[in-house]
C-alpha cells in the first residue's frame, strides 16, 4: 500500500499499531497514571473552592475538614504517579522505536537485489536513522495524546457545572484557532517529506565525498562536493523555512488563547460574582483551572502540527515497508550434488528493461566436477549471468537448472547454500580477518579457516600483521591492498564447501605470479567442486574444462582453449591482444 502525501493521523498510528501493541503493558499503565493525573488537578480545584469559601467564610472546622486532608492526598499521589507516568512513557517509547528499527533494518535485508541496486545506500542509511529518528520524536506525545484531551473535557465538563455562560464565552474562540491552525499546518507533510528528502541528499553527498576522499583530493574536487552540499543544505533550509513561517503565524494563535480567555474570565467572571451568579470561590477555581484549559488546547494543537510534521519521515519509513520481500524461488530444499550435470543453461534471455537486451539465447551446460570459464569484453552480460544463476534476478525467458533441478523450482535458501561466490566487486566488513573468513561456513573451527586462508594463498600475509587473524579490517579494507582483499574473499567462498563455486574476476588485483601460485594451492579444494569461472584473463582459460565467449549478450563461441584459437576468430583477436599487445 502506498502512502501519499495526504496521509490521515489515524492512519500514521494505525500503521505504528503494530509496534506501539508489542509493549501495550507499559502504554496500559501510563494510561492509568494519565488518568490519575488527570484527576489530581480537578480534585486540586474541588479543594481550593471548598478552602476559599471556607476562608471568607470564617468556618475554621471546614477549612481543616475534607477539602484540605483531600488537598495533601492530592500533593502526595502527585509525586508518584508522575514518576510512573514518566517511567512507563519513556520505556514505551524506547522499546517501541528499538522494535520498529530491528524491523525495518530486518525488512531492508530482505528485500531483492533488484531494489538495492535501484536506491543509494545513504538514502536507505537515512531512512533508518533519521526518518526513525522523527517516529522517535512523535511517539514522545503518545502521553500527551490520552493526557491532554483528558485534561480538556474534564475542566470543560467541571467549569460546566460552575457557570455555563462563563465556560462558553471562555472558549468561544477556540474553534477559530483550530480552524486557522488546520489551514496553516496542511502543507506541513509535503513540506517535512522535503526536507527528509533534501537530508537523504545530504546523507548521500556525505557518505559519497568520504568514501571517495581520494579521488576528490587526487582530481581537486573539494570546492564542487562543498557547493553540492552547501545547495542541498540551502534546500533543507528553504523547506525549513517556510515551515517557520507557519509556526510564527501560529504563535499569536497561543497567545490569544491564553490572553483572550485570561481577559474573559477576570472580566466577566467578576461580572457574575457581582451578580452573585457564582461564589468568590467559584471565581478562583475557574482561574485557577483556566491555564489547563488553555494550555491543553494549545498542546493539543501542537501535537496535531508535530503529527503533520512527522508525516514525511513516516511516508519514507513506510515506501520502504510495503516494498515487498524477495520472492522465493520455490520449494526444493536439498540439491542432488550427485548429479552428472551441476549447472545448465537452456535459451535463457534476460533484460534489465524491456528495450535493452543483455542476454539472449543463451546455452550451455558444465559437467559435475569441472571447471567453465566464460570469456568475453567488458559489458557483454557475463555478471549477470552469475546474477541470474544466484536467483538475484529471473530469467525473461528460457531455463536454468542447478544440478538437474529447475532453479525455479529450487528454493532461494536451498539455491544459495549449493553456491560460494567470489564477487568482481570484493567486500569485507569491518570486523578481524578471521571473522570475516568464518563468514563462509557458521560453525567452522580456526582450524578449518585457516586451511582455507592456505588454499586462497593469503595465510603468509594475513600471520606478518602484528594481530595474524585478528587485525581489523578498515572500513572500505583501506588497510589492505586489492590483492590481499581478493584473496580473503577467496577464503571465505572455499571454506563454504558449495558444490558449485562462481568466481567474478577473482584474481583481477592479483599479478600473474600469485595467480599462478594461487592456483596450484587451490587445485585440492577445488578437486570435488564445480567451477565458473569469469576472466578477463585468458591465461586462466588454459587449464579449464570448457570456455563459452560471449560477445553482446550471445554465445558465439565453446570447447576447449586450442579449439576456440582455430575457430573463434573474437576469441583469438582477444587471446592475441593478451599475449602480444598487438590490438588490430
Amino acid at each position: 500500500m502506498n502512502i501519499s502525501g495526504k496521509i490521515s493521523a489515524v492512519n500514521i498510528y494505525k500503521r505504528l499499531l503494530p509496534f506501539i501493541k508489542n509493549h501495550k503493558i507499559y502504554l496500559s499503565f501510563n494510561i492509568i497514571c494519565s488518568l490519575i493525573s488527570f484527576a489530581i488537578p480537578l480534585m486540586l480545584a474541588y479543594s481550593f473552592k471548598g478552602l476559599t469559601n471556607a476562608a471568607l467564610s470564617k468556618d475554621f472546622e471546614s477549612f481543616f475538614g475534607d477539602y484540605f486532608y483531600i488537598l495533601i492526598a492530592a500533593f502526595v499521589a502527585n509525586i508518584p504517579v508522575s514518576f510512573f507516568r514518566s517511567l512507563t512513557h519513556n520505556r514505551f517509547v524506547i522499546y517501541t522505536i528499538r522494535d520498529l528499527r530491528n524491523y525495518v533494518f530486518n525488512h531492508v535485508g530482505k528485500l531483492s537485489i533488484p531494489y538495492h541496486e535501484s536506491k543509494h545506500s545513504g538514502d536507505l542509511n537515512s531512512r533508518l536513522n533519521n526518518d526513525i529518528g522523527s517516529v522517535a520524536t512523535l511517539l514522545e506525545y503518545v502521553n500527551s495524546i490520552v493526557f491532554e484531551p483528558l485534561i480538556f473535557v474534564g475542566v470543560l465538563v467541571y467549569d460546566f457545572t460552575i457557570n455555563w455562560k462563563l465556560l462558553l464565552a471562555t472558549v468561544i474562540m477556540f474553534p477559530l484557532t483550530l480552524f486557522v491552525n488546520n489551514l496553516l499546518t496542511k502543507v506541513f507533510p509535503y513540506y517535512s517529506n522535503m526536507i527528509a528528502r533534501e537530508n537523504s541528499s545530504a546523507n548521500i553527498l556525505i557518505q559519497e565525498t568520504i568514501e571517495g576522499i581520494h579521488i576528490i583530493k587526487s582530481f581537486q574536487l573539494e570546492n564542487l562536493f562543498i557547493k553540492k552540499f552547501s545547495e542541498t543544505m540551502s534546500n533543507v533550509f528553504q523547506w525549513g523555512k517556510r515551515i517557520e513561517k507557519r509556526n510564527i503565524l501560529i504563535t499569536p494563535l497561543n497567545i490569544l488563547t491564553i490572553i483572550v480567555p485570561m481577559v474573559v474570565v477576570n472580566i466577566y467572571g467578576g461580572y457574575l460574582t457581582f451578580k452573585n451568579e457564582i461564589t468568590i470561590g467559584d471565581f478562583v477555581i475557574f482561574l485557577y483551572l483556566l491555564p489547563f484549559l488553555t494550555g491543553s488546547i494549545n498542546n493539543i494543537r501542537g501535537i496535531f502540527n508535530m503529527i503533520r510534521t512527522a508525516q514525511g519521515a513516516i511516508i519514507r519509513i513506510f515506501e520502504v515497508l510495503d516494498e515487498p520481500y524477495e520472492e522465493n524461488l520455490g520449494n526444493i530444499q536439498t540439491l542432488n550434488n550427485n548429479n552428472n550435470t551441476a549447472l545448465e543453461f537452456e535459451n535463457v534471455a534476460f533484460s534489465y528493461k524491456d528495450d535493452v537486451v543483455v542476454l539472449n539465447d543463451i546455452n550451455f551446460k558444465l559437467p559435475a566436477r569441472k571447471k567453465l570459464v566464460i570469456a568475453g569484453a567488458s559489458g557483454s552480460g557475463k555478471t549477470t549471468l552469475f546474477k541470474l544463476l544466484c536467483g538475484f534476478y529471473k530469467p525473461s525467458k528460457g531455463i536454468i537448472k542447478v544440478f538437474g533441478e529447475n532453479i525455479n523450482d529450487i528454493s532461494k535458501n536451498c539455491l544459495r547454500e549449493n553456491i560460494a561466490i567470489v564477487s568482481q566487486d570484493t567486500y569485507l566488513f569491518p570486523v578481524t580477518i578471521m571473522e570475516n573468513i568464518a563468514m563462509g561456513r557458521s560453525g567452522a573451527t580456526d582450524d578449518e579457516i585457516i586451511k582455507a586462508a592456505k588454499a586462497a594463498n593469503a595465510h603468509d600475509f594475513i600471520v606478518q600483521f602484528p594481530e595474524a587473524y585478528n587485525t581489523i579490517v578498515s572500513e572500505n579494507s583501506t588497510n589492505l591492498s586489492g590483492g590481499q582483499k581478493q584473496r580473503i574473499a577467496l577464503a571465505r567462498a572455499l571454506l563454504k564447501e558449495a558444490p558449485l563455486i562462481l568466481f567474478d574476476e577473482p584474481t583481477s588485483a592479483i599479478d600473474s605470479k600469485t595467480e599462478a601460485d594461487l592456483q596450484e594451492s587451490m587445485k585440492d579444494y577445488l578437486e570435488d567442486k564445480s567451477v565458473v569461472i569469469i576472466s578477463h584473463r585468458l591465461s586462466a582459460t588454459n587449464d579449464t574444462d570448457e570456455v563459452i565467449v560471449i560477445k553482446d549478450g550471445e554465445v558465439i563461441g565453446s570447447g576447449r582453449h586450442e579449439y576456440l584459437l582455430n575457430t573463434c576468430d573474437y576469441y583469438k583477436n582477444l587471446y592475441t591482444i593478451q599475449t602480444s599487445g598487438d590490438i588490430n
